[in-house]
């Protein structure tokens, strides 16, 4: 059950750190960095619960208390830089450590599912924003 609330935790964080980054967005192609920002944590909210209902209460167990699961998440989140590349350099990184605790996830075909629709969700946004990085 750990590694799965660490990947609630590590979403809630990307989430977070998504924000920082619609909200501090500046310079050439503002807009469109900002927008980015917004549609990688777009779905988030549902898959957290998702992983909640299905992974964790499917299977009887207890989901931790929110405080816990935001306190967690905090030292995950990046520091927000001055810079919006070195920002979405960041971003990459953390796409790609939950799509490694992804990895590692086992569980029923449901879960699996799961797990998959999030995975292709996230591998997605991290096409875009190593487009954004060369960009």
């Amino acid at each position: 059950m750990d590694n799965i609330n660490n990947l609630i935790c590590f979403l809630i964080a990307l989430q977070s750190f998504c924000k920082d980054i619609h909200y501090s967005s500046k310079g050439d192609a503002f807009y469109g960095k900002h927008l980015l920002a917004d549609r990688i944590q777009e779905n988030l909210s549902d898959y957290i619960d998702r992983i909640k209902e299905v992974c964790i209460l499917g299977n009887d167990e207890d989901t931790l208390p929110s405080g816990e699961y935001l306190s967690r998440a905090t030292s995950s989140i990046p520091e927000v830089r001055n810079s919006d590349k070195e920002n979405f350099k960041e971003l990459e990184q953390l796409l790609v450590s939950i799509l490694t605790l992804i990895e590692t996830l086992h569980g029923t075909k449901g879960e699996e599912n799961l797990y998959g629709a999030i995975a292709e969700d996230l591998q997605n946004s991290l096409g875009l924003v190593n487009r954004q990085i060369k960009g």
